[in-house]
């Protein structure tokens, strides 16, 4: 086996001692999609433009996950470069 044989769950943004902010691999009904994270309790809203509490699964609706996922993590990247250049100018 080689490391390229590996699935890629997570990539690293961010990290601090007070939060990392990650672009995560979840699954769900709908399959396999991409989230962009805070510390792994909180995910970012497209919608609002900030990072929002994420639910229990169960408690997940259909509009909250179209809100925060991403069909690729170059979706969810190309996002989160997007959202930071718009807040430094």
């Amino acid at each position: 086996m080689k490391i390229d044989d590996l699935k890629v769950l997570q990539y690293e943004l961010t990290f601090s001692p007070m939060e990392t902010i990650t672009i995560e691999l979840r699954r769900g009904c709908d399959g396999e999609k991409w989230a962009i994270t805070k510390s792994g309790y909180a995910a970012f809203s497209k919608k609002h433009k900030a990072f929002v509490i994420e639910p229990i699964p169960s408690s997940r609706t259909d509009k909250y996950l179209d809100d925060t996922r991403f069909n690729t993590a170059q979706d969810a990247l190309d996002f989160w470069e997007n959202i930071n250049a718009l807040a430094t100018n």
